[in-house]
């Protein structure tokens, strides 16, 4: 499952606050779009840099790996990746064949980059480390 929306990265003039709940949605949500990733450091020769990928704010979404397999109680590892802050996305590396060969869930996510995350102003427009919240 990739694509599914953990929170709502505010926009515009609250862009440097504290995520906000996600939208309820009624509807089955086709969780299949990997090309999401948040603004981030755009230096093309970079090894993290992904041309394929579609830059929003709106951009906090995780992706659900699960074996095929009828057991159940089965691990779940959860990957934060690197890239200093500054770039990369949930799906920089994609965990397919450890979920076969370890028999295990993986959940990774996108989480705000550099000033969308990170700005810190001591202000109620940019209070801090929003990008971990």
């Amino acid at each position: 499952f990739e694509g599914i929306p953990y929170a709502s990265a505010p926009t515009g003039e609250d862009r440097f606050k504290a995520p906000l709940p996600v939208p309820i949605w009624l509807e089955t949500l086709e969780a299949v779009d990997k090309n999401i990733i948040c603004p981030q450091y755009n230096d093309k020769s970079h090894p993290m840099h992904d041309p394929s990928k579609r830059i929003v704010e709106d951009c906090l979404i995780a992706n659900v790996f699960v074996p095929d397999t009828d057991e159940t109680n089965l691990p779940v590892v959860v990957y934060v990746h690197g890239g200093a802050y500054q770039i990369g996305n949930g799906l920089f590396l994609t965990p397919e064949d450890l979920v076969k060969q370890g028999n295990i869930i993986v959940v990774n996510f996108n989480y705000r980059l550099g000033i969308h995350g990170f700005l810190c102003l001591g202000t109620e427009g940019a209070p801090g480390n929003a990008g971990l919240k």
